[in-house]
């Protein structure tokens, strides 16, 4: 009697799921549920601006494998006169920023997820001291 009462409250519960399932994907997505509430402005119009200057290319270098396909802020970091850079396996690297030549370079041995920053008179607290 025990064993019939749990079969029967299972059948219960296994019902109630697949019908909570049902009436989910009957009435469309979740997305689209919630899609019908959202405002999306119209873009500003254009406006017509002065040109002040063009930009060019100085100089140019590799600053590693940047981070592949997969989104991670690799901003480089600017102090003095110099340019530190990161990639996402943690080779880190100091350039000149007047000529490009390369000041330092350092590999973690770690992965990175986000580019360098610092303070002070030290570009990072694990860079070489100058």
């Amino acid at each position: 009697m025990m064993r019939l009462l749990s079969m029967k409250a299972n059948l219960q519960k296994n019902l109630f799921i697949g019908m909570v399932l049902t009436a989910l994907t009957g009435c469309g997505t979740i997305k689209e549920f919630f899609a019908a509430d959202a405002y999306e402005a119209p873009p500003a119009e254009l406006t017509e601006f002065q040109v002040e200057f063009e930009p060019k290319n100085i100089w140019s270098t590799n600053t590693g494998d940047g981070a592949n396909t997969a989104y991670a802020n690799m901003a480089p970091w600017l102090q003095g006169n110099s340019i530190v850079t990161v990639d996402h396996k943690g080779d880190v690297r100091s350039h000149n920023i007047e000529n490009g030549r390369r000041e330092w370079r350092t590999r973690l041995n770690i992965s990175v997820a986000s580019g360098v920053g610092g303070g002070g008179r030290t570009h990072c607290s694990w860079c070489p001291v100058r």
